[in-house]
């Protein structure tokens, strides 16, 4: 906006999400695996317009985890 003087912060990399159903698909499991992982809280959500979203980074934390 002209003469705002505030600033936006650059999108931070530990917020990015995808679907439950993608999330599956990347790690190579099925959705009811997916979900029960997420129920034990290896995998972690945040609610977004209304639907739970998969934290990637959560995601990458539960392979290394595994390793």
């Amino acid at each position: 906006l002209n003469g705002d003087d505030s600033v936006v912060p650059k999108a931070d990399p530990d917020l990015r999400t995808c679907t439950i159903t993608e999330a599956a698909r990347r790690y190579r499991i099925s959705r009811p695996t997916m979900y029960r992982m997420i129920k034990s809280g290896r995998v972690r959500t945040i609610p977004l317009n209304g639907v739970s979203r998969v934290l990637i980074q959560s995601l990458v934390d539960c392979a290394n985890a595994n390793r």
